[in-house]
């Protein structure tokens, strides 16, 4: 489990999965969310830096999206102004 894992399971946070209304699917940020991720598993950076802001826009709390765009500024650092 990762460090990521571990303070979302300490804080009780988790992804909702079901609509409001409580029929089966998924939401907005879920959908951003796993898009991004395989962008960013992928080595497309720009594509995964994309959807999670796309994220914080629905979001600005959402903590995942701010760990990746962290590691993302991170790995970038040098290379380019914010």
């Amino acid at each position: 489990m990762g460090l990521l894992e571990k303070f979302k399971r300490k804080k009780g946070w988790e992804h909702p999965r079901t609509s409001e209304d409580g029929a089966s699917g998924e939401d907005p940020i879920h959908m951003f969310f796993e898009s991004a991720m395989k962008y960013y598993n992928a080595g497309s950076i720009r594509d995964a830096e994309e959807k999670f802001r796309n994220i914080l826009e629905i979001n600005p709390d959402n903590i995942e999206a701010h760990y990746y765009l962290g590691l993302i500024y991170k790995r970038d650092k040098g290379r380019r102004r914010f």
